[in-house]
C-alpha cells in the first residue's frame, strides 16, 4: 500500500487460532435447542387457534398439543375443524 506515498507501514497484525471450549458448543447447542423449542409452540399455538389451517390437520398436528391442552377444549377445536371440512367438500361438490 505504498503507491503514491512517502511512508510506508510497517504494522502487522498476528492472528492466533482459538481453540473452542467445550462449554462454548454447549452453550450454542442449548441456544439452539431453546429457539427451536420456541418455534415448536409458536407453531402449535397457531394449530390450536386456526383449527381450519393446515397445520392443524390429522397429519402436521403438533403431537405435544393434547398435553398442554385439556381434552374438551382439542375435541371442541377438532369439531370446529371437522364442521370446516364437511363444509369445503360440499362446497366442492356442489
Amino acid at each position: 500500500n505504498n503507491d503514491f506515498s512517502n511512508r510506508s507501514q510497517k504494522a502487522t497484525i498476528s492472528v492466533i487460532p482459538r481453540a473452542v471450549q467445550i462449554l462454548q458448543v454447549a452453550g450454542v447447542a442449548m441456544v439452539l435447542l431453546a429457539l427451536a423449542g420456541l418455534a415448536y409452540l409458536a407453531v402449535m399455538a397457531w394449530a390450536f387457534m386456526h383449527p381450519e389451517s393446515p397445520l392443524f390437520a390429522r397429519k402436521y398436528r403438533p403431537r405435544f398439543l393434547s398435553y398442554v391442552v385439556n381434552k374438551e377444549r382439542l375435541e371442541k377445536q377438532l369439531q370446529i375443524r371437522k364442521d370446516w371440512k364437511a363444509k369445503q367438500e360440499s362446497q366442492a361438490t356442489s
